[in-house]
């Protein structure tokens, strides 16, 4: 009766902690995605361009792209978990790779 009664609580700390680690990755996404958005910003800056026409296009595309995310990863996530979230990180890894070399092979 007492280990039931344990397990119970190990239950209850396990969700804690993913909650914890949840909120954690989320603020982790979140300083990075900003450091990405000063990035742009900055880049815009050195470009003659429309400063509005791009703020309103890339608000535009970011709310459609999160909605979607949001979507598809909810829906995908109770399927496949732990899977999906590695193939994201290497399908990302695969983008960012993918513009590092076309960016230093146009540079040379």
């Amino acid at each position: 009766m007492r280990d039931a009664l344990k397990g119970d609580v190990q239950i209850k700390d396990d969700q804690q902690n993913m909650a914890k680690s949840g909120f954690e990755l989320m603020l982790i996404t979140a300083v990075a995605t900003s450091i990405d958005s000063l990035v742009v910003g900055v880049s815009l800056a050195f470009l003659e361009v429309n400063i509005w026409l791009a703020a309103a296009l890339i608000g535009s595309a970011t709310m459609i792209m999160v909605t979607l995310g949001l979507y598809l990863g909810n829906r995908l996530g109770r399927r496949f978990g732990r899977v999906a979230m590695f193939v994201g990180g290497v399908v990302l890894l695969m983008i960012g790779t993918t513009i590092l070399v076309s960016h230093l092979m146009s540079a040379s």
